[in-house]
């Protein structure tokens, strides 16, 4: 097992990574600024190990800018990369409740020339990549549920995978379920002011909610309210609190921030996601 450990910036290996061996679990990970030749996650066959048996889990992991170019092989490595090399995975794989955000290259890829066979993945975000979302090159059934793909070049399947309802960007269309409006109320020598909207514009009560986003270069977050507010690099997140969890149908929600800045000048950002589906700019 591989629990609450925290990655940043491997170079020539992976930042986790399991080889063989019996009901391994990957869980409440942050991995992130892989550097050459490093998947965020790897599952593999590599390395000829003791094959895979039991149920192999992955959950509750947060990829940030991961995944890297292997100049040997000429080829790219995902976020998460499950990998069949000297044999088949043919025992469960399980990978849920997993945010891959930012991914240098695919955010999921599946490679190599043997079965990959009853991998499952389950509400888990993809959200903005270098190039593939999902990219299945290995034969093999693999199963898709409630799984949200955002800002990604197209996808790529060798081998389709199998639908089993509420994958937006794979299967069907990202539905229109949001607006945010942001506006920058002040600027000073070093510093903003900003206020963020988010609406529901869908038909159903939104339960619990998290928007992201991107702030230019040099500007960060200092003091936030009405929401808990994280950065990692330019890209920051905005969750809600237990009093304004629950957002009903053409309902808002607002909260603020404070930053830090270069810039004498700040625009506003227009690009926001929630729950890694893209919203109108309001």
């Amino acid at each position: 097992m591989f629990a609450h450990d925290t990655v940043q910036t491997p170079l020539l290996g992976n930042g986790l990574a399991i080889y063989g061996g019996d009901s391994n679990e990957v869980a409440d990970n942050v991995v992130r600024d892989t550097l050459t030749a490093a998947a965020g996650v790897a599952i593999s066959t590599r390395f000829n190990p003791v094959p895979f048996s039991g149920t192999t889990v992955a959950e509750r992991n947060t990829l940030i800018r991961t995944g890297g170019w292997e100049p040997n092989w000429n080829t790219s490595f995902g976020a998460i990369w499950v990998f069949s090399d000297t044999s088949a995975i043919t025992t469960p794989v399980i990978i849920r409740d997993t945010k891959i955000l930012d991914s240098t290259y695919e955010g999921l890829l599946i490679s190599g020339g043997l079965e990959v066979d009853g991998l499952r993945i389950e509400d888990t975000v993809i959200e903005n990549t270098g190039s593939f979302g999902v990219a299945t090159r290995a034969p093999g059934k693999r199963y898709f549920a409630n799984t949200v793909l955002s800002g990604v070049q197209d996808n790529q399947a060798w081998y389709w995978p199998e639908d089993e309802g509420g994958n937006y960007g794979l299967f069907e269309a990202l539905p229109e379920v949001c607006e945010v409006t942001s506006v920058v109320h002040g600027v000073w020598p070093g510093g903003f002011n900003a206020q963020v909207t988010l609406k529901n514009t869908g038909d159903e009560a939104v339960e619990g909610w998290e928007l992201g986003w991107h702030l230019d270069s040099g500007e960060s977050v200092a003091k936030h309210w009405s929401a808990d507010v994280a950065q990692d690099g330019d890209r920051v997140s905005a969750s809600n609190l237990s009093w304004n969890r629950v957002v009903e149908p053409g309902q808002s929600v607002t909260f603020g921030y404070t930053g830090r800045t270069n810039d004498a000048d700040v625009t506003a950002p227009d690009a926001f996601t929630m729950d890694g589906i893209p919203c109108q700019a309001g």
